[in-house]
């Protein structure tokens, strides 16, 4: 199992991760055969046969693999946490800006603890 998911991460996950905030976005019908390759490849991974009624969600949680709507979400919240802490070159982050509003909820928040 061990040696199927390494495989995995380097022969399915890294072709999956690249891009995807960018191709992520687009009509589902666009992802639907992506998301399909990943469903296969995690049953193959799992030696379990499609005719199995075992629900999609339980076999990525046993191999402690993400979704697709997962993977997106977390490059998303790296990428944002890596916007809010100035970690990207200044030439990327003059391209973002943060609203006041967040701005004001976090002094709210910050004058709440002390």
């Amino acid at each position: 199992m061990h040696l199927l998911r390494i495989l995995y991460f380097s022969l399915v996950y890294s072709n999956l991760i690249y891009g995807i905030l960018n191709w992520a976005t687009a009509n589902w019908s666009s992802i639907a055969d992506l998301v399909k390759l990943n469903n296969k490849a995690i049953r193959s991974l799992l030696k379990v046969n499609r005719r199995e009624r075992i629900p999609l969600r339980d076999l990525f949680y046993s191999a402690r693999i993400l979704q697709m709507k997962d993977i997106y979400d977390y490059e998303l919240a790296k990428h944002m946490y890596k916007i809010y802490h100035n970690v990207f070159p200044d030439y990327i982050i003059n391209n973002f800006s943060i609203s006041a509003t967040t701005k004001i909820r976090e002094t709210e928040q910050t004058s709440k603890l002390t």
